[in-house]
Order: structure tokens, then C-alpha cells, then sequence
């Protein structure tokens, strides 16, 4: 895993340009920010899809294998934001049966969080692709106090899919106080099932 995790930062750092901004991170060694920064360019572009173009934060955790990211509004105060885009990149052991196993297991794992953390889910159809790999939409509501002392209501709209040869990820556009429009709502589930309505 270490090896894929090397070649794969490698890679990245090569074909992408670096982040442009300040964000946040527990990060100390030049080298995770390096393989963050790389890896948050190449999926950023779900996060500029859904209006939220600004890394925030990002960590790396699971002995480097779980890349963690946030993506605001380009300009919104981070401790401020009303949207926002969560997302876990997994690396895959590029095997068609390891991934497929490996992203049947995110997808039981992150259904498990949601119900496990007692939020209301409105919707979490499975799907599989051309390569039967397995897809999540995941569709969510909860009143939560963890970023303000008053509750407030999230609402959620996320997706799990293979992003590139060698990575899956989790992608969660989250949004305070307003539901999530029907419109990104259905963007979001198109990205697994084209026809989604």
C-alpha cells in the first residue's frame, strides 16, 4: 500500500499545479502538503461542480491511505460557510476484484457512519457501473451543534465512485440552514446514475 501510495502522490505532483491558496492542516512535513495539495487538485474539479472551488482544510489519515478534504465558496470565511464539500479519496489496489470488494466496503462503511450517527436518510440507492463496480448516492438531514453552540439544521447529497485508476471517493456537498436544491440534488445523484431525476 505504501508503494501505491508513493507512486501514486508521485504522479500527481508531476501532472498537477500546486494550490494557490492558504488553507488549513494539521500537516507539518512538507511532503503530506505536497501529496495533499496534488490530490485535492485532482479531484477538486467535483467540489468547483458543486460552487465550492477553495481548498479549506485537508488531512491525510489512515497511515496515508485516506486523503481528506474541504472545498468552500471561493471567498466564503471557512468557519462561516454555509456550503460546503466534503470528500475522502481512498486509494484502490488497481485489481478489478480487490476494488470492487474495497468499494462495496466504503459504501456498507459509510451508510454505517450516517446511521450509526442517528441522521435522518432520505435516500441511499446502490448502483453498479459498466466495470460492476458498486456506486453510492447518499441523500441526508440532521439538526447538529457541532459547529455553532445553537442547533442548527444540515442538510447533505453525496456520492461514492472509482475517481481515477488507481482511487475512489466519497463526496459530500453539505449545506446550514437551507435544503440542498432539488437541482444540485439531482447533479449529484446524476454523478452515479446519468438518469437520475
Amino acid at each position: 500500500m505504501k508503494k501505491f501510495i508513493a507512486a501514486l502522490t508521485f504522479v500527481l505532483v508531476l501532472a498537477m499545479a500546486p494550490v494557490a491558496h492558504a488553507y488549513d492542516t494539521p500537516l507539518t512535513n512538507p511532503k503530506d502538503k505536497a501529496a495533499l495539495e496534488a490530490v485535492a487538485n485532482a479531484v477538486k474539479m467535483y467540489a468547483e461542480d458543486l460552487g465550492c472551488s477553495q481548498l479549506a482544510w485537508g488531512n491525510i489519515s489512515g497511515m496515508g491511505a485516506v486523503y481528506q478534504l474541504q472545498f468552500i465558496p471561493t471567498g466564503t470565511d471557512p468557519k462561516a460557510w454555509k456550503q460546503r464539500v466534503v470528500m475522502n479519496v481512498y486509494g484502490l489496489p488497481n485489481d478489478p476484484i480487490m476494488d470492487i470488494r474495497m468499494i462495496t466496503r466504503l459504501i456498507a462503511m459509510t451508510i454505517s457512519s450516517y446511521e450509526r450517527a442517528g441522521v435522518t436518510i432520505v435516500q441511499k440507492p446502490t448502483y453498479t457501473d459498466v466495470r460492476r463496480e458498486p456506486l453510492l448516492f447518499i441523500e441526508y438531514e440532521t439538526t447538529s451543534t457541532v459547529y455553532t453552540k445553537q442547533a442548527q439544521k444540515e442538510y447533505g447529497a453525496g456520492f461514492l465512485k472509482r475517481t481515477s485508476k488507481n482511487t475512489a471517493a466519497f463526496v459530500l456537498l453539505q449545506s446550514r440552514y437551507e435544503k440542498i436544491s432539488p437541482n444540485q440534488t439531482v447533479s449529484i445523484h446524476r454523478m452515479v446514475n446519468p438518469k437520475a431525476k
